[in-house]
């Protein structure tokens, strides 16, 4: 066999967040060193527990378009508070409020909410033998029972998180060959497990950070996703083929949002291709339209479920046996109900955000143990399910001088040693002959229906496309200008009758901000940023379509839409895990809030002939209407959710291509621009409105929100030059 072109081991001992912050003052007396703060106000909230008046919708609309008034109404208090006071009387099924007892526990494990300091982490990176290697050092050698948060972790928890370290380890060791010369399908096979590898060891390091649990969850998810996906690959040789027909139909994917949107794109070669032409990637004259693409997600878990008790095949007998170990931990877990609850935390939704709730903690910063057991259970799978997968294929990335069979089966023991000590404290166990088979609907939509015509610009020709020089050093120093005006405000979560929602919303937006700064300058963390920014991106959207309207009942009837879609969610994801034979009372303790959020005035369920939300598509459009091309948001969406489904567009994404090597552990410019830019705009559209639901509509939250909008239009101005969008 001829010689590798070039070889990468992990990218990942390359991002340690636990070592890039400062803990809050807590009981074990850690401190907390906030940003510089200044020209900040506080307020008592007099009996005022949120907002909704057409009179602050007006303004607010002064305030965030293009033909802002410095004489918008500000100052009409007196009908204002009346109006208030009636409307959230008439939504206050809608709300949760902090009681005073616990609330007082709790604020002693976080102060006024603000960004918490962070220092540049260091990582190692050297050479052996041509080879980029770079290992964490603080995350490997920290105490597991001794994270930033202050929290102490139970035995059980600790045991978990020594196993999942112990996985991580040995999956890093592994280094992978690569050929630029492959196939091209063999070729994005080689890049499944290093981005695998890549985002298990960035989940890793969020445990205990104090910020990102959300990202965690979203992470995870596709990474449970990734393993269903190569199992269905590895079970027929021919299904890899599908790579490039999913390849050609995100491409035309893009292609076409544009168009519908109406929006431009002056780097679009480069979103569709972001490597040289290397390995025939481009498609040219290749007939990859003809190919059968990759089923969907529900698709994957619907037939590997409804497939589960037929006998295991392999498309080469010689990996049967890892094949049949797989199986069998990708049945231990409760993959219905699991898949539904990491969802939530992919798309950023309030059951999502509700992770980070924990009975000890800051809101929307610190994840429960279960969340974070559920979370490393499905990561474990994941990354242990693309190693087996990907490796089934022959000759494409495994090195030679790796006993396969032997280092594979290390990682499914160390991969079960996870599953068992994550079950042990979520509890989430079903009864075998209980679990449901099926009851997850296929796609009614198929894509494979007809001859499929792309796009001509989907398939880039080699003569346009355009080199790899962009550089996201501005944009850079403009996010961090951005977060310094993050820092300048602060309000108070435990003042008298703040809003459960607001608090959670505020928290969690100023964790998942956190979470993108740590990424600046840290190895191969720069994968966790689009993950953050479409989850972000989402949330700020839900916030405008709930917010942005004059009209009091409208606001009443959404309030109550809003709600009833996560108390319908919560539901129907616990009756799912229910019907797999988990107990009511493991399901229901899962979902339980902490004693110190007050639900005396919450409905149980949700209205009889409830309304779903609107499409997220529609939100965005709402979003995007202060932009010169309203539907950019949309194709970022699009564009973001390469990554974050890792599909063979992302994982091209998920690389670089220097001075004619690949170099993994950093995303192409245009994707790390985007990320950081959506990150931006979505942020100010949830702090600037959270920011005023939390200080009794202050002229210093006013201030502050047109200081956030001004930084991330700053932020975007140097973003578009990079990613051409907008």
């Amino acid at each position: 066999m001829s010689r590798p072109a070039s070889r990468i081991s992990s990218p990942a001992a390359h991002f340690d967040s636990c070592r890039g912050i400062r803990s809050r003052s807590g009981p074990q007396g850690a401190q907390h060193d906030d940003l510089p703060t200044s020209g900040r106000r506080r307020c008592s909230r007099e009996g005022l527990e949120g907002i909704a008046s057409a009179n602050f919708v007006f303004a607010l609309r002064h305030f965030c378009g293009a033909n802002f008034s410095e004489s918008a109404p500000w100052n009409e208090s007196a009908p204002w508070n009346k109006v208030l006071a009636a409307l959230l009387r008439s939504v206050a099924h809608a709300r949760v409020r902090l009681k005073g007892a616990a609330c007082r526990r709790a604020s002693g494990m976080l102060g006024p909410f603000t960004l918490r300091c962070h220092r540049q982490g260091t990582g190692m990176a050297g050479s052996r033998g041509g080879e980029l290697h770079a290992r964490f050092t603080m995350v490997s050698m920290r105490e597991n029972t001794q994270r930033p948060d202050g929290r102490i972790a139970p035995g059980d928890v600790a045991r978990l998180r020594n196993a999942t370290r112990a996985l991580r380890l040995h999956i890093d060791e592994l280094p992978i060959d690569y050929r630029l010369g492959a196939l091209p399908q063999r070729f994005l096979t080689g890049l499944a497990f290093a981005s695998a590898r890549q985002r298990f060891d960035c989940v890793e390091s969020l445990i205990g950070a104090g910020f990102g649990g959300t990202a965690m969850g979203a992470m995870s998810r596709g990474l449970l996703v990734d393993a269903l996906k190569w199992w269905w690959i590895a079970s027929d040789a021919p299904r890899e083929a599908g790579l490039l027909a999913e390849l050609l139909r995100e491409r035309d994917g893009i292609c076409e949002t544009l168009g519908s949107t109406g929006s431009t794109c002056g780097a679009l070669n480069r979103w569709l291709q972001p490597l040289p032409n290397i390995a025939g990637l481009t498609g040219q004259a290749q007939g990859w339209a003809r190919l059968e693409p990759l089923p969907s997600d529900n698709d994957l878990l619907a037939e590997y479920l409804e497939g589960r008790l037929n006998p295991v095949v392999s498309a080469r007998p010689q990996s049967q046996q890892l094949m049949e170990r797989m199986h069998e931990l990708l049945s231990s877990a409760e993959l219905y109900g699991t898949t539904m609850i990491l969802a939530h935390s992919g798309h950023g939704n309030y059951l999502g955000l509700l992770s980070s709730v924990a009975e000890a903690g800051g809101v929307g910063f610190d994840l429960r143990f279960d969340h974070e057991a559920l979370f490393m259970q499905a990561a474990a799978i994941g990354v242990v399910g693309t190693l087996v997968g990907s490796s089934v294929p022959d000759g494409v990335w495994w090195p030679q001088e790796v006993p396969k069979a032997a280092f594979i089966n290390t990682a499914l023991d160390l991969a079960h040693n996870v599953s068992t000590a994550a079950t042990a404290v979520h509890k989430l166990v079903g009864r075998p002959n209980s679990r449901a088979t099926g009851g997850r609907k296929r796609s009614t939509a198929s894509r494979r229906n007809g001859p499929f015509a792309p796009d001509p610009r989907a398939t880039p020709k080699t003569s346009a496309l355009l080199p790899d020089v962009a550089s996201v050093e501005p944009v850079w120093d403009a996010v961090q200008e951005y977060a310094e005006l993050v820092g300048r405000f602060k309000v108070d979560p435990w003042a008298p009758n703040q809003t459960f929602h607001a608090v959670l919303s505020y928290g969690a937006a100023i964790s998942n901000f956190q979470s993108l700064l740590t990424v600046n300058n840290q190895p191969g963390a720069s994968i966790i940023l689009p993950f953050v920014a479409r989850l972000m991106l989402e949330e700020a959207a839900r916030t405008r379509w709930r917010y942005a309207t004059q009209d009091v009942p409208t606001f009443e009837k959404q309030a109550t839409q809003f709600f009833d879609e996560y108390r319908a969610r919560r539901k129907k994801t616990i009756d799912q895990l229910i019907t797999s034979g988990v107990s009511r009372a493991a399901a229901e303790r899962f979902f339980a809030l902490p004693e110190y959020v007050d639900q005396s005035r919450v409905p149980s369920t949700a209205s009889r002939g409830r309304v779903p939300l609107p499409p997220v598509a529609q939100m965005l459009g709402m979003l995007g209407q202060s932009f010169p091309e309203p539907g950019w948001l949309k194709v970022a969406y699009s564009a973001l959710s390469q990554v974050t489904h890792m599909t063979p567009l992302g994982l091209l994404h998920s690389v670089r291509f220097r001075n004619g090597a690949l170099r993994f552990g950093t995303l192409s410019p245009e994707m790390t621009a985007l990320s950081l830019d959506v990150a931006c705009i979505a942020s100010a559209e949830i702090l600037g409105t959270f920011g005023l639901v939390l200080s009794d509509l202050s002229e210093g939250a006013f201030e502050w929100r047109r200081d956030l909008v001004r930084g991330s239009a700053k932020v975007h101005n140097l973003s578009r030059l990079v990613h051409g969008l907008d």
